[in-house]
């Protein structure tokens, strides 16, 4: 049997699959409940950020790495100091492929570059609290947090899943509904033998490592401005920590920033990414060759090449059935039709995903506009964009191709293998 065939097969049990769970009531991708909970504060005086933007693939990085793998003993870690370390990917084709590179972290170094005017990226590389900066060559040790009051921010954990809340001071407070937060896991102690590159044949050792990574929008809810995300990683750690910070929606220049490491039992929540009856969900790792063979034409340019059908031509944009959504590439389920609405763009539009941690959301500076792009959590297909002009409870409008989606009714009987 050949591999689309496979594919086909997969994508067929996985749609079985859901029509069950959803038949039952059980929602796939909701990890067990826990009782573990943490509140990690900055206070309010200004905590500075800095992150390192970094390369297994690059021979330069590892003094940067051990300089700021020192800052765990820091006295100002976390209080005046959180650190993050973005593992780059434009290295990758110097022979090896960074175990914790990300494309999306590559773009962030670029758009900060873009913000000073900058035409090049490079590794190591430094930024505090959104500037360049050169200092740790000389070992400069850094003066972070001038006492200036910047207003608290919260980092509320409930297992893994997150609550962000953000009480701003002075000025703040004026562009309160103009604000976003990242965050991000972090490993620490996590060691990798180096196979090709130009550090081969050395082990390394990351710290402060961005694991999972998240954007969101403050919305203020009981006049709090505030946001929730869900944290998951497959690679283990000595340690796990989160970090967090606030940003304008204008500015690449954090407000407030807070950081912590995680309570054992906290991190024992994040460590996979499970379905409801306790399974591992694995990323799908295929070669664009792969992709193109178990795609039609039209789901590969949608899925792969990130591309958008035509409004009011998918088959999805005007199905009334009740049921689940797919990803067309892995067979993952990523909505549902309870979320599912009307909203006159010509596209599948949704409220929320079925789970949070079913599709994951980038920064996508594409065509000319700032927007941010939903993929699938699992294989990381393209699915479509998110923006904020939907309905309540949410006021997210999900705006998803059909070509991206393989739907599964309610109803069993409606369910045809091979479709």
């Amino acid at each position: 049997m050949n591999d689309g065939a496979n594919m086909k097969n997969t994508i067929c049990v996985l749609s079985l699959t859901a029509t069950m769970l959803v038949t039952a009531g059980f929602v796939p991708g909701v990890r067990a409940q826990s009782d573990a909970s943490q509140t990690i504060t900055s206070g309010r005086a200004q905590v500075s950020l800095l992150e390192l933007y970094t390369s297994q693939g690059c021979s330069s990085c590892p003094p940067a790495e051990e300089w700021l793998g020192q800052l765990k003993a820091n006295d100002g870690l976390w209080t005046k100091l959180v650190p993050v370390a973005f593992h780059v990917d434009y290295w990758d084709y110097l022979g090896w492929d960074d175990t914790f590179g990300a494309a999306q972290f590559s773009q962030r170094q670029r758009d900060y570059a873009a913000a000073w005017q900058n035409d090049r990226v490079y590794t190591p590389g430094f930024v505090l609290d959104g500037a360049e900066w050169r200092a740790w060559r000389r070992g400069q040790l850094i003066g972070a947090n001038k006492n200036e009051l910047a207003g608290e921010l919260s980092i509320q954990l409930d297992g893994n899943k997150v609550k962000i809340t953000f009480d701003p001071a002075g000025d703040a407070r004026d562009v309160i509904g103009q604000l976003r937060v990242r965050v991000a896991l972090l490993g620490f102690g996590m060691s990798t033998d180096i196979k090709a590159g130009e550090n081969k044949g050395r082990e390394l050792t990351h710290d402060f490592v961005a694991l999972d990574y998240h954007e969101r929008r403050l919305r203020a809810k009981e006049g709090t401005p505030q946001a929730h995300v869900t944290l998951n990683t497959n690679k283990k750690a000595e340690r796990y920590g989160v970090a967090a910070w606030v940003v304008p929606l204008d500015s690449p220049k954090p407000l407030q920033a807070a950081g912590g490491w995680l309570d054992d039992e906290i991190a024992a929540t994040v460590i996979a990414v499970v379905t409801s009856e306790g399974d591992m969900v694995d990323k799908v790792v295929k070669s664009e060759d792969e992709w193109r063979k178990l795609l039609t034409e039209d789901e590969y340019r949608v899925a792969r090449q990130k591309g958008t059908e035509r409004a009011f031509t998918g088959k999805y944009w005007d199905n009334h059935e009740e049921g689940v959504y797919l990803c067309v590439a892995c067979g993952f389920p990523v909505f549902s039709s309870e979320t599912k609405f009307e909203s006159g763009s010509g596209w599948p539009s949704f409220w929320e995903p079925l789970e949070e941690q079913a599709v994951k959301e980038e920064s996508d500076r594409s065509l000319g506009m700032v927007r941010t792009e939903v993929m699938c959590h699992r294989c990381e297909s393209h699915l479509g964009h998110v923006f904020e002009d939907g309905p309540k409870p949410t006021g997210m409008r999900y705006c998803i191709n059909s070509a991206a989606l393989k739907f599964v009714p309610r109803d069993p009987e409606k369910v045809k293998s091979g479709d």
